[in-house]
């Protein structure tokens, strides 16, 4: 068991990242007290070795909640070289440039100025998100503002660095104990915002009619006038794909989990009907098949409660009755930290899979483990567990129209997770295997579950 003394002030957000990293992500059975005198964490190890980690940001602070501003958010990443790992950089949001294996004028064995835990705790509870009021056209935390962006570092998960720095100072310091064995997992997620793209043959007239008069693209209007006879002629909507994705998920011994978007026809962004035969019929295809149903809350239901309970009151319906709804994610990408977390703890969800980039790749958490997030207001740990969102197609493409480079962006990042032994989440929508571009992708899909398998 280790011994963390923790300085005084900001004790619910301390205890909350030190349990995270040591307990939840490293395994280690800990035990902390705290001292009024000191200004630093202390790490006493059975052997009765102590490294102590300089606490450099909330001490600044004259009251607790005082760091909820946006002028505490630093401009520029503090780089700092990995004293454990040639030629490896430890990206800091907090901490100073210090590190001493011998100190002379301490009472530890180890002086370290990497605020490890404020930098933690800022990536992952999102208070970044909470204290900057900007947002994008669809009322979302923009990519761009995010420290992580704005520092060119969002394709590294900074926290598992933090985490295997952290596992280096303890072995440095004689530390003899196991960690929590790991092994990378994948977990593949669609979210159904359409069922089909031709409904009838007046929804065809509809789209064509866009394509030529408010898109005035010839391209599009060609396109869909071939995809809508090939329906006819075999039978099958351009948008149902399920069965593909489910075969190819299963070719790779992965489960696929199919967000549902629980809507009634004629409401905002809602584009078929939950209640309809051929949608129930989907539902028992994918449960009769091993996969698994997700909830996909509508445009308006990521700050409504009353929205967000009755429509998961409307998937709950309509599933099959021995599947169980426990994951999902807001449509559009749409949060708000913390509420929307709140809601889905509140309904009694266990996993959301949505906090991520709409605009690119990489790690808006930066993490690649699933962690139980904390609420900034309310000062407390949320029963629910953030599988952050890596990978969604439509984001990838936005920078890398090409399909060498889309490959080569998506197999970074698993690549990146893997050396974490990580979990890796993609979103690819149903809706994008068989436009002209997509179905250009179906191969590169297989490329990407392939390696998402492991092998």
């Amino acid at each position: 068991m280790l011994k963390i003394t923790i300085p005084e002030g900001n004790l619910p957000e301390k205890e909350y990242i030190i349990r995270t990293m040591l307990v939840d992500f490293l395994g280690i059975e800990i035990k902390t007290v705290t001292d009024p005198e000191r200004f630093f964490y202390t790490i006493e190890l059975p052997n009765k070795k102590k490294i102590r980690i300089r606490e450099q940001f909330f001490s600044g602070f004259w009251n607790d909640t005082d760091y909820l501003d946006k002028s505490a958010i630093p401009d520029k990443v503090i780089v700092v070289d990995n004293p454990f790992r040639t030629n490896e950089q430890l990206n800091l949001v907090f901490g100073a440039d210090f590190f001493d294996k011998s100190p002379e004028s301490t009472e530890a064995d180890i002086d370290c100025g990497y605020d490890i835990f404020a930098s933690a705790f800022f990536m992952l509870s999102r208070w970044e998100e909470n204290v900057i009021t900007e947002k994008d056209e669809h009322g979302r935390f923009p990519d761009k503002l995010s420290f992580v962006v704005k520092n060119d570092i969002y394709k590294t998960p900074i926290v598992n660095t933090y985490v295997e720095f952290l596992w280096d100072l303890l072995l440095e310091a004689g530390y003899n104990g196991e960690r929590k064995a790991r092994t990378f997992e994948s977990h593949i997620t669609h979210d159904v915002d359409f069922f089909q793209k031709f409904d009838d043959f007046n929804r065809f007239l509809r789209i064509s009619a866009g394509n030529l008069l408010s898109r005035k693209s010839p391209y599009l209007f060609f396109q869909d006038v071939f995809l809508y006879l090939e329906k006819l002629f075999s039978g099958k909507d351009p948008y149902d794909t399920f069965d593909f994705l489910m075969d190819i998920s299963e070719q790779n011994n992965l489960v696929s989990t199919f967000n549902i978007l629980p809507g009634f026809k004629g409401e905002k962004d809602v584009w078929f009907d939950i209640r309809s035969p051929e949608v129930e019929e989907l539902l028992q295809k994918i449960h009769n098949r091993n996969h698994k149903i997700g909830f996909h809350p509508s445009y308006d239901a990521f700050n409504n409660r009353l929205q967000f309970r009755e429509e998961l009151e409307r998937l709950s319906k309509a599933k099959p009755a021995e599947s169980k709804i426990d994951s999902g994610r807001q449509h559009f990408l749409r949060f708000s930290i913390p509420y929307t977390w709140r809601i889905w703890e509140e309904a009694g969800l266990k996993k959301h899979m949505g906090v991520g980039f709409s605009s690119l790749p990489g790690f808006r958490t930066g993490v690649c483990y699933p962690y139980k997030p904390f609420d900034v207001l309310e000062r407390r740990t949320l029963n629910i567990e953030e599988y952050s969102l890596h990978v969604m197609e439509v984001a990838v493409d936005k920078h890398a129209k090409k399909n060498d480079m889309f490959l080569r962006n998506i197999m970074d990042i698993i690549k990146r997770i893997k050396k974490y032994n990580g979990n890796f989440v993609l979103l690819w929508h149903n809706s994008n295997l068989n436009d002209f571009r997509w179905r250009k992708r179906k191969d590169i899909y297989k490329k990407i579950i392939k390696a998402s398998s492991g092998s």
